[in-house]
């Protein structure tokens, strides 16, 4: 299985961007700013000392107060939407007994 793709590199830059390098050796300019969305994002937003403390770890873009951004998403240039919290209104979580989901086949040979 090939390595997953990390960031090795931040700058951060003005306003809301950073230069970044991967470990395959890419190198991206990325507007960071519709990516700060949200009550852990706003004191980045907010304060540009802080939005400038960004640092690497574990391979991903990490602040002061614990604020993350994986690197997939920019690596990819995936939108911002995409790291949303909030549940999809069309994802239910699993249920064994719903009538939607049918049992695997051992299941039915055990039960028979």
């Amino acid at each position: 299985m090939a390595d997953m793709i990390v960031i090795e590199q931040v700058k951060p830059l003005e306003p809301y961007k950073v230069e970044l390098r991967f470990t395959d050796g890419t190198h991206k300019v990325v507007d960071l700013e519709p990516y700060l969305d949200g009550e852990l994002f706003e004191p980045i937003r907010n304060d540009r000392a802080l939005f400038r403390a960004v640092c690497i770890e574990h391979g991903a873009l990490t602040w002061p107060n614990e604020a993350d951004i994986d690197p997939e998403l920019l690596y990819y240039g995936l939108p911002a939407w995409s790291v949303s919290t909030e549940p999809s209104p069309t994802v239910r979580p699993f249920e064994r007994n719903s009538p939607s989901v049918t049992p695997m086949q051992h299941d039915r040979a055990e039960a028979g």
